[in-house]
C-alpha cells in the first residue's frame, strides 16, 4: 500500500446483518488486515435478543453499529456505502468469513490496475456444499444469462457513486449490480487470491429467486434495456467458446430451465473442480 497513513481508512468493511448472531462473531472474527479498516454493520431489523446484544458487545468493543428498519440486503448495503466513507468498499455477509489480508490483496490490485473499477477473487463455499468457486474474467456477455462472480467484491467508492449504488429491495441484487457496470463500460479486475468463504445454508435466498427467475429477470431486462441491446457488441468482444454460445442461451438467461437436482449437481461439480485446481496450483 502506498500513499495512505496508518490511522485513515483504506476500505470500508460492512457486514450487513438480520437476526445472524448465530454467526456474526466468527464474521467479525475473521477480519485479519494489516491495513487500516472501517468497520461498520449494520442492523436491518434485528429483533432476535441474542443478536441485539451481541450487536451491544460488538459496538463496544470497537465496531461502528448502524440500526435501521428492516430493508432486506440491497438496502442495507447501500445504508453501509452511505455510512462510510473510506474509498474502497467491501460487503461481508454476516453468516460468511474472510481470508486473512484479503481486503489489502483486492486494494492492491485496483491500486495496481487504475482502469479497473472493482476486484474480486476467488472464494470457497462451506456448509450445505464444500468446494472451490473459481471465478473467471469479468465478462460483460456472460452478465446477460448469469451471476458468475461474487456478492463480496471490492469497490472503489467512486464507482459505486456513478452506477448509483444498490437498488433498496432489489431482488439478485448482485447481479443487478454487475449488469449495471457492464452497461457503464466498467472493468473489473481477478486479484489472484482466495478472498472469503462463503456459508451455504438450506434455503437461503438465492432458492427463492429462482423460484420467481423468469418474473425477476424480465425486470432486469426492462430496467437494463440499453445494456440489452449491446448484446451482439458483447459477444463479439468476448468470442465465447462455441458450447457457451451454444448453453447459454438455451439453459440460462431468461429460462434456467436445468431443473433443480441437474443445477445443484452443476454446481457441485464446479466447485469440486475448483477444488481440484487448487490442490494442483497450491493456491
Amino acid at each position: 500500500m502506498t500513499g495512505a497513513s496508518t490511522t485513515t481508512p483504506i476500505v470500508a468493511l460492512v457486514i450487513p446483518c438480520f437476526n445472524d448472531g448465530e454467526y456474526l462473531t466468527a464474521a467479525v472474527a475473521s477480519l485479519d488486515e494489516r491495513i487500516p479498516v472501517e468497520r461498520v454493520i449494520i442492523d436491518d431489523g434485528s429483533t432476535e435478543p441474542a443478536t441485539l446484544q451481541l450487536l451491544d458487545e460488538l459496538e463496544s468493543s470497537g465496531w461502528r453499529v448502524v440500526h435501521q428498519k428492516n430493508t432486506k440486503l440491497a438496502g442495507a448495503v447501500q445504508r453501509g456505502i452511505d455510512e462510510t466513507t473510506a474509498p474502497y468498499f467491501f460487503r461481508l455477509d454476516a453468516d460468511d468469513l474472510l481470508f486473512p489480508g484479503a481486503l489489502e490483496q483486492l486494494v492492491n490490485a485496483l491500486e495496481q490496475d487504475p482502469e479497473a473499477g472493482f476486484a474480486f477473487g476467488d472464494f470457497e463455499f462451506f456448509g450445505a456444499q464444500d468446494g472451490i468457486w473459481r471465478t473467471p474474467p469479468f465478462d460483460p456477455w456472460m452478465v446477460i444469462y448469469g451471476n458468475f462472480w461474487s456478492p463480496s467484491i471490492c469497490f472503489r467508492r467512486t464507482v459505486l457513486e456513478q452506477v448509483g449504488g444498490y437498488r433498496q429491495g432489489w431482488y439478485y441484487e448482485d447481479w443487478n449490480m454487475y449488469m449495471r457496470l457492464a452497461q457503464n463500460d466498467i472493468k473489473g479486475v481477478h486479484a489472484g487470491c482466495m478472498t472469503y468463504r462463503r456459508r451455504l445454508l438450506e434455503g437461503r435466498m438465492q432458492a427463492q429467486h429462482r423460484a420467481r427467475h423468469r418474473e425477476i429477470y424480465g425486470e432486469m431486462r426492462r430496467e437494463h434495456s440499453a445494456f440489452f441491446e449491446r448484446k451482439d457488441e458483447f459477444r463479439r468482444a468476448s468470442k465465447p467458446a462455441l458450447w457457451k454460445r451454444a448453453a447459454y442461451p438455451l439453459f440460462l438467461g431468461p429460462r434456467y430451465a436445468l431443473p433443480e437436482p441437474l443445477y445443484r449437481l452443476a454446481v457441485k461439480s464446479k466447485l469440486a473442480l475448483g477444488r481440484a485446481r487448487r490442490g494442483s496450483s497450491g493456491r
